[in-house]
């Protein structure tokens, strides 16, 4: 089994199950998304502490917190500035799908099993990469605004 197994039981305490394995291929067609998340789940995503360790980037800090290590958790779901865009995107859910969901590290990073979960994490695979683009572009566009674009593109 992949090492990343050991990090998220460690991390987390879960298991990872063939339906987290299997998420994004049943919830999206695009091979970006797919590979993004299949970098999540093998600890590989190039966040700052990673690219540290490359030696690529000079510190394994946050751009936006700069005495917080930058690992995948706070990249994507810790971090003030991106949980603010997970709060609009519960709001979307609910406007969209008519359901409540409370986002999680874990959900954010796994993806969820509820009603509807295939389009709920179609819209959280969207939004992990919207978080991303963002992040590695410095973008002057708040996450949530690249979100918007995003969905307009795919029709959702």
């Amino acid at each position: 089994s992949p090492f990343s197994h050991g990090f998220w039981r460690r991390k987390f305490g879960i298991e990872l199950s063939n339906k987290m394995w299997l998420m994004a291929f049943r919830s999206s067609q695009e091979t970006s998304l797919r590979v993004l998340q299949w970098k999540l789940l093998h600890n590989i995503y190039p966040s700052n502490i990673l690219l540290n360790k490359m030696k690529v980037t000079e510190n394994q800090n946050c751009p936006y917190c700069p005495d917080e290590v930058e690992f995948i958790e706070h990249f994507f779901f810790y971090c003030p500035v991106v949980q603010a865009f997970w709060k609009e995107v519960e709001k979307f859910i609910f406007n969209q799908l008519d359901i409540r969901v409370h986002l999680t590290v874990q959900s954010v990073i796994f993806g969820v099993a509820v009603t509807q979960s295939a389009e709920i994490n179609q819209i959280l695979l969207i939004g992990k990469m919207c978080v991303s683009i963002h992040r590695k572009t410095k973008s002057c566009l708040s996450i949530f605004s690249i979100f918007e674009k995003q969905i307009q593109l795919r029709k959702i």
